[in-house]
Order: structure tokens, then C-alpha cells, then sequence
């Protein structure tokens, strides 16, 4: 991962439409509907302080999450009142407490022996909070370490990429086929467009924002 795109869109994270303050209207509807059960484990990825993430815990979801940022991290335990042990795992530094494994490090570091529990993805802030040749190298490397059936829960947004420099970034429909329909059922749960989706990226030049959400469940060997 670009280290120095990473630290200084950090630096920026308190601009508006960085750090959402609500859980996700589209977790909260389709999580369920989307096959998600208590119990399993869920992974996260470029986690952040993400709120969504103590909405899966509360669940009854084994929540890891993986971010650049340590600070990000440590933020979030002491928000959350979550107290956690701090070690290293190789490059990475991890972050335990019951119903949670939190890495700090290089997401490209971590590798399957880390996710061998994991059966479903939220995936709200990763795949929008890169730039398109990065966004790429996220999407081969996060299929590479899933285990086999895992499904991917995806939401994205889309607008006019000259009204706004990301992150968030642009990710129509189009580009999450490109990246993920040759391994996987691309269904499309839902899209909302129209300024009242903008929420506080109208502060930042933003007429008007689509939002949707999707379910990416692997196909059989046989169809890839």
C-alpha cells in the first residue's frame, strides 16, 4: 500500500464525508436479508474508527478489521471502551479483546492465516477510500486471502469525479463487475441517488451522490 496517500488522507480524515458519524442505513437494512447470522466472523477492511464496526460486534459478530492508521486503532478501543491487548503478529500490530482482533499495518501484509474464521466481509469504507490503480491491487489481494464461500457485503458510491477530489471515490456499478464478476455473483441490493444522500459531502462541492450497496457471493468452481 502507498503509505504517504494513506498518512496524509488521514491527516485529513476530519473533512467532511471522511468519518461517517451513523451507522450505515444499508447495513442496518440488507445485513440480515444478505444471509448474515450471529456468530459468524467478520472482516472489516481499512477499518478505521468506523461506528458500523460495534454495530457488527453488538450483532454477535466476531469483528477484524485491518487499517493503516495505529492511531485509528487505539482511537477506536478508547471510544469504545474496549480493552484491548496491544502485540506485534510479524508486520503487524494487533489489537485483541473478546469478539475482537483489530491489525494495525500494510493491508497487502496481511495474509489467509489471518482471516481463517472469517466467512463474510463489510467492505463500506476500503474499496471507495482508494484510487483506482490501488483499487485494483485491494480487490486481487483481498480475494487471494478470503477463505473459500466467503461473501463480500459492498457499499460504494458514485458521482462525478470532477466535483469532488476523493476519498471517498467515485466506484460505479460498472468498475465493481470489472473487479469482482469473474469470481463472484455481483447482486445489487440497492441504489439511492439524489442530494439528499449527500449528507456533509455537500460541504465539499457535491450536487448529487448515488449510493448502493451489494452482496458478492463466489461462484462455483466450475462457472470461474
Amino acid at each position: 500500500m502507498e503509505h504517504d496517500f494513506w498518512h496524509e488522507a488521514w491527516s485529513k480524515s476530519d473533512q467532511p464525508g471522511w468519518q461517517q458519524q451513523d451507522i450505515n442505513p444499508f447495513l442496518r437494512k440488507h445485513w440480515t436479508a444478505a444471509g448474515a447470522a450471529s456468530g459468524e466472523t467478520v472482516f472489516v477492511p481499512l477499518c478505521g474508527r468506523s461506528h458500523d464496526m460495534m454495530w457488527l460486534h453488538e450483532y454477535g459478530h466476531h469483528v477484524i478489521g485491518i487499517d493503516l492508521s495505529i492511531s485509528a486503532l487505539e482511537e477506536f478501543c478508547k471510544q469504545q471502551s474496549i480493552d484491548a491487548v496491544c502485540e506485534r503478529d510479524g508486520d503487524l500490530t494487533v489489537f485483541r479483546a473478546p469478539g475482537w482482533t483489530l491489525y494495525a499495518g500494510d493491508f497487502f501484509k496481511l495474509q489467509s492465516e489471518h482471516l481463517t474464521r472469517v466467512s463474510r466481509i463489510y467492505d463500506r469504507a476500503a474499496l471507495i477510500a482508494l484510487p483506482p490503480l490501488m483499487r485494483k491491487s485491494y480487490a486481487d489481494h483481498l480475494r487471494s486471502i478470503l477463505p473459500g464461500g466467503s461473501e463480500i457485503f459492498l457499499i460504494t458510491i458514485a458521482y462525478d469525479q470532477e466535483e469532488m477530489k476523493g476519498p471517498p471515490f467515485s466506484v460505479p456499478e460498472s468498475e465493481v463487475r470489472d473487479h469482482y464478476e469473474e469470481w463472484f455473483e455481483v447482486d445489487l441490493l440497492e441504489s439511492l441517488s439524489g442530494e439528499e444522500q449527500l449528507g456533509n459531502l455537500r460541504q465539499r462541492g457535491l450536487k448529487t451522490v448515488s449510493e448502493s450497496s451489494y452482496v458478492l457471493r463466489p461462484k462455483a468452481a466450475s462457472e470461474t
